[in-house]
Order: C-alpha cells, then sequence, then structure tokens
C-alpha cells in the first residue's frame, strides 16, 4: 500500500480479510500484490478498433 506519492502505508490487520488504513482527511491509498508496481501516468489510449461515440454531446 502507498501513498498519493509512492511512500508506503501503515496498515493492521482487522481480521478475515480485512485490512485498516490510517488516511489523512483526503488522502488516498493504492493496493497492490507484493511486488507489483503498475505504471500510474494518464494518458489517452489508442482504440484498437472503431466505435461508435459516447460520453457528453459535443457542443458547436
Amino acid at each position: 500500500m502507498r501513498d498519493e506519492r509512492g511512500r508506503p502505508l501503515r496498515y493492521s490487520d482487522a481480521g478475515e480479510g480485512t485490512i485498516r488504513i490510517a488516511l489523512p482527511k483526503g488522502g488516498s491509498a493504492l493496493i497492490t500484490a507484493r511486488g507489483h508496481r503498475p505504471d500510474l501516468t494518464i494518458a489517452p489510449v489508442r482504440p484498437n478498433e472503431e466505435a461508435p461515440r459516447w460520453g457528453l454531446p459535443r457542443t458547436e
């Protein structure tokens, strides 16, 4: 478990496969398998085929 800056977070076992993480107000945690550090870059995703548009209507 790491915070938004990638620093390890303290946690405790709350039993039955549950953990407890103390976070500051507005804080967030990323929980991954031990040793796994995913790339968290936010970027456009290239489509692998044509698809209908979705989302908010275009305002022109």
